[in-house]
């Protein structure tokens, strides 16, 4: 396993330097100075290593704080979603007692308003033809 995550990274980061982004800035300023190529690879790996560094610290960091969250998001989910389901639950209950709806008379409407509808609003379908 530890071999697939490695070869993962490398082919990321073989496919990550490949973008012209990542080089192409670096080697535009270089030929507009007339750099050597010594100054251009000195450049060039400065660059990448605090492209790397940084990239290390923002994964830290959001590993951190992502865990923080998770911990904070757990005892909090393991209150709320019960109590929410539960409300959801009374709700729906009440809203089952208390609904009406209305039925539209398909006789009233021409022959393609009756077939076209229920395209536009399926939660009318059944009521559509339940009478018809």
């Amino acid at each position: 396993m530890l071999k697939v995550i490695i070869f993962g990274t490398i082919m990321i980061s073989v496919l990550h330097a490949i973008i012209p982004s990542h080089w192409l800035p670096i080697l535009s300023i270089s030929k507009s100075r007339k750099w050597t190529k010594r100054e251009t690879l000195r450049v060039t790996f400065l660059a990448g290593l605090a492209h790397v560094c940084s990239t290390i610290v923002l994964g830290l960091f959001i590993s951190y704080f992502g865990a923080q969250l998770k911990l904070f998001l757990e005892d909090f989910l393991k209150i709320a979603l019960p109590i929410s389901l539960i409300l959801f639950g009374i709700y729906f209950l009440y809203r089952h007692h208390t609904h009406h709806h209305f039925h539209i008379d398909a006789q009233k409407l021409n022959e393609k308003m009756t077939m076209i509808m229920p395209l536009f609003f399926p939660s009318w379908e059944l009521c559509f033809f339940h009478h018809v």
